[in-house]
């Protein structure tokens, strides 16, 4: 490559690192990338002093940007893989809450399933009827239309039961607390009820392959809420509003885990949930769903040693 080649190229680069960040496109990316390597390659071998200064000078540019770029995305990768994860499972506001909302599930399925008067008390006999008359058939005219209009409406419904279990939260804990359990009872108590009924069948084939993710989110959610809540009440040497709001960038991740949960079961819900194809495909759906949590929430706890730093 001439010397002219070179001093071409420097100056290429100079010009695609002088753009603003937000102008720089995917190809000025990949062009500062190659302009970088080919350069690096041939600095040590220049015996000019004024060519080496004018090539080094945006070398070193473009090596601190491509450097913060990979910084940039490791941290990200990081957050979402194991930050995120490891903090959500540890959690001690999580956990209590998870397991209060299916302590309140089953005990409310077995009350659904073996007293119709209790399920009543619970539902209503109106709301009885109609949700078995709704689940009564395993057979639905699925088309795609439907797949993502459904998913819609389970996102919004969905994300609603999330924000108000972890917004009623910030009433010193309280209403997380209740909202879980009037989550878990009234949930519990309808599946209860309908796998006892003539709507078995079609209840067990809606509810497979989108139940761990849903129900989960529920209790991640309002842990979120409680940690941030109980701030309220004991703030330690800071002010409540300060530990409210340290309490709450703690929370974060279990908020945003209980959303990436409730949106993938929502897709499931919208165009799994409807087919009419054998139950056992929609077992293996929640199957593969409790078995993602497990290794996303679980593994990378169990190989993280030491406390995260949670600012």
């Amino acid at each position: 490559m001439s010397d002219e080649k070179r001093i071409e190229q420097a100056r290429q680069l100079q010009l695609l690192l002088k753009k603003p960040p937000d102008q720089r496109t995917e190809n000025d990316l990949l062009q500062v990338a190659s302009l970088y390597r080919n350069l690096s390659a041939v600095l040590p071998d220049l015996r000019s002093e004024a060519l080496r200064n004018e090539i080094e000078r945006p070398v070193l540019e473009a090596h601190r940007y491509l450097s913060a770029r990979n910084s940039q995305t490791s941290r990200a990768v990081d957050y979402l893989f194991r930050v995120l994860p490891v903090s959500v499972f540890r959690s001690p506001y999580v956990r209590f809450c998870t397991a209060l909302f299916y302590i309140s599930f089953f005990a409310a399925s077995l009350g659904g399933y073996y007293s119709r008067p209790y399920a009543a008390s619970v539902l209503g006999e109106a709301t009885l009827s109609e949700y078995e008359e709704m689940h009564s058939s395993t057979e639905r005219n699925f088309t795609t239309a439907m797949g993502f209009t459904g998913t819609g409406y389970y996102i919004v419904n969905n994300v609603t039961l999330d924000l108000l279990a972890y917004g009623t939260g910030l009433l010193a804990g309280i209403g997380s607390v209740f909202f879980t359990i009037y989550n878990g009872v009234f949930l519990g108590t309808t599946i209860g009820y309908l796998l006892q009924s003539g709507a078995r069948d079609g209840i067990l084939s809606w509810i497979f392959g989108h139940a761990p993710f849903e129900l989960t989110a529920i209790g991640m959610s309002a842990g979120a809420g409680l940690q941030t809540g109980l701030a309220f009440l004991r703030p330690g040497n800071r002010s409540r509003l300060h530990a409210m709001s340290r309490e709450g960038r703690r929370a974060l991740p279990a908020l945003l885990a209980a959303l990436m949960l409730t949106f993938l079961a929502a897709f499931i819900e919208g165009f799994i949930a409807p087919l009419g194809i054998p139950v056992l495909f929609k077992i293996a759906v929640g199957a593969l769903c409790a078995l993602f949590m497990v290794l996303y929430f679980i593994v990378p706890s169990l190989r993280t040693g030491g406390e995260l730093e949670l600012r």
